[in-house]
């Protein structure tokens, strides 16, 4: 199973993606395309790169609060001790979050994710009137791999849509997490015009505070509520895509400014770009950010 890590500062204050660090580079802040880029009429080849096989799961660090409950003296020594070293933490969340991952994977074997991205990416790019489409593909190597093909061609710009979909560490959304980058092909090699990171998560109305039982929730009747919204995650990059490739450099200062209007929905707390059918959100938090609820 192939995983990277790509590390958003939106998503918490230290979160540990079950996945190993690739060497796929991304830019520190959003780079917007430019109407010199839009009016080009290149050919773009797309590819698309989803990073694993089945659902993934995330764990935060940041939200165990050492000694937080009391316990005394011997309890905060024990407490204080463990969090010296934080990977034998992290390793007990992952094995948990596993465990719990593992209730809803079984009833998601037969949720193809790659033809889902495949045709959201199509959509998308299809909904986006100045990209002239050349080709578009699922890639199976690693991000920093797919993006380095072809990429010395004079002729073709390149575009590569990275996604993950996982559980959040609390098992109350599924989301998928996306990341565009775009290479325009020109005379001295190819030059980074954008550069978009997306999420669009799905969050349970009726929760738990408990993990596995989140999962048994989501795994109810065979999967039918992970699979809705995993379809309603997917279908949020589709419609990010296109509203991502349109932004301009001051739709980010406006929604990045203090005036701005923001909202708390799903653990995410940025500026309102739009509200969606039932009572859904797109925030901006140095990413787009879509949240729906199902239940």
């Amino acid at each position: 199973m192939r995983r990277i890590l790509i590390a958003l500062a939106l998503l918490s204050p230290i979160c540990v993606h079950a996945a190993e660090e690739n060497k796929l580079k991304l830019p520190k802040e959003v780079v917007v395309v430019t109407n010199e880029t839009r009016a080009s009429a290149l050919e773009w080849d797309v590819k698309v790169d989803v990073e694993q096989d089945a659902i993934g799961t995330s764990i935060d660090i940041g939200r165990v609060m050492p000694n937080s409950s009391g316990g005394g003296l011997i309890g905060a020594l024990i407490i204080d001790s463990r969090y010296d070293n934080r990977k034998p933490i992290a390793s007990d969340l992952k094995a948990n979050a596993e465990i719990a991952a593992d209730i809803v994977r079984i009833s998601l074997k037969d949720f193809n994710a790659d033809a889902v991205a495949e045709a959201a990416a199509r959509k998308a790019i299809l909904a986006t009137p100045w990209i002239k489409l050349h080709t578009l593909s699922v890639v199976k190597r690693s991000p920093a791999e797919a993006r380095a093909v072809g990429t010395d061609s004079k002729s073709l710009s390149q575009a590569l849509l990275v996604l993950r979909y996982e559980f959040s560490p609390d098992f109350t959304q599924i989301r998928v997490v996306a990341n565009l980058l775009m290479d325009q092909a020109e005379r001295d090699g190819p030059h980074l015009v954008a550069y978009m990171p997306m999420v669009s998560t799905v969050q349970l109305r009726d929760r738990a505070f408990d993990v596995k039982e989140n999962a048994a929730i989501w795994a109810r009747d065979n999967g039918a509520l992970a699979h809705r919204a995993l379809s309603q995650a997917f279908a949020g990059i589709e419609r990010l895509m296109p509203r991502a490739l349109s932004m301009t450099k001051a739709d980010v200062n406006a929604w990045s400014s203090k005036g701005a209007q923001k909202s708390f929905a799903a653990g995410f707390n940025g500026a309102i770009v739009d509200r969606t059918s039932d009572n859904g959100v797109i925030l901006w938090q140095n990413a787009l950010v879509a949240v729906e609820t199902i239940s």
